[in-house]
């Protein structure tokens, strides 16, 4: 998982931050957080709004041991932060539509031999995802495709640089799945752009989190401000997972946007004034 490269602390994400201070561990500096599977209470005092905030400020969050959520408790969690997409072409579950199934057998034998696919979910949409979240489960899903059902996927326009709405942090939004061309420019420049910034995202591992799956575990990441793509591991066995994808809005960007780093930066100097001032430094 990467967050994108980009100095408001919303208020939900703060008060989100004060109630799971206790439970949670941060994977790294940038991003990511995970959650203490003994401490699930703590969660229930929080609201969708603050957890979906509380996500978006770090990116993504991941909660070990959830087997008391099952497929349906998955769909109505993900229906509780905004409608949930349809992906047109993925293989679904018969009962839940919603419910993505991600499973390497049903896959080209080649596509998990790179990872070297880092994307935002339905980024090709006029409106792409906001939130995703896939659980770890097995359960007895039969995937069917929606390629016979569902016309083809969107062709559209969106900013290079965009503003997450939660947040107000700004940043890149192209990735190497989705994107054709940045429009503006010649072809040799639109390709040289875009090779620049997916070697950004690829390559800069200070930037990165890496997450080890577990049975019963559900990641869930911000589409507007991280980029995730699977890592071939698993052989000789195989990954299974199911995933819900939240609708978002259509992508923006407001010059007045701020950054992940000088947020972070005035929170760090704000704290230690702070303990300075007690006399604690």
């Amino acid at each position: 998982m990467s967050p994108i490269l980009s100095d408001n602390i919303i208020p939900s994400a703060t008060a989100a931050d004060n109630t799971l201070t206790d439970c949670i561990t941060h994977a790294t500096r940038m991003a990511g957080k995970g959650a203490d599977p003994e401490k699930k209470a703590l969660f229930a005092s929080v609201t969708n709004e603050e957890l979906a905030a509380f996500i978006a400020k770090r990116g993504v969050v991941l909660f070990r041991d959830q087997d008391d959520l099952d497929t349906k408790e998955h769909v109505k969690l993900g229906a509780r932060w905004g409608p949930l997409h349809i992906h047109p072409l993925a293989p679904h579950g018969q009962e839940h539509p919603e419910v993505i199934v991600l499973d390497s057998r049903l896959s080209p034998p080649d596509r998990y031999n790179t990872n070297n696919s880092w994307h935002s979910d339905i980024s090709c949409k006029p409106t792409p995802a906001s939130l995703s979240s896939i659980l770890t489960r097995f359960q007895r899903l039969v995937a069917n495709t929606g390629r016979k059902t569902f016309g083809k996927l969107n062709d559209s326009e969106h900013p290079v640089i965009r503003t997450n709405p939660v947040t107000g942090w700004k940043s890149v939004f192209t990735d190497s799945v989705f994107t054709g061309e940045i429009n503006g420019v010649s072809p040799t420049e639109s390709k040289w752009i875009l090779e620049h910034l997916n070697n950004l995202i690829s390559k800069r591992l200070d930037y990165q989190v890496r997450f080890r799956w577990e049975k019963h575990s559900v990641a869930t990441w911000d589409n507007r401000s991280t980029f995730h793509t699977g890592v071939p591991d698993f052989k000789p066995y195989f990954r299974r997972g199911l995933r819900v994808t939240v609708s978002g809005e259509k992508p923006y960007y407001d010059p007045n946007s701020g950054t992940q780093t000088k947020a972070w930066e005035a929170t760090a100097k704000a704290i230690t004034a702070k303990q300075e001032a007690a006399g604690s430094v």
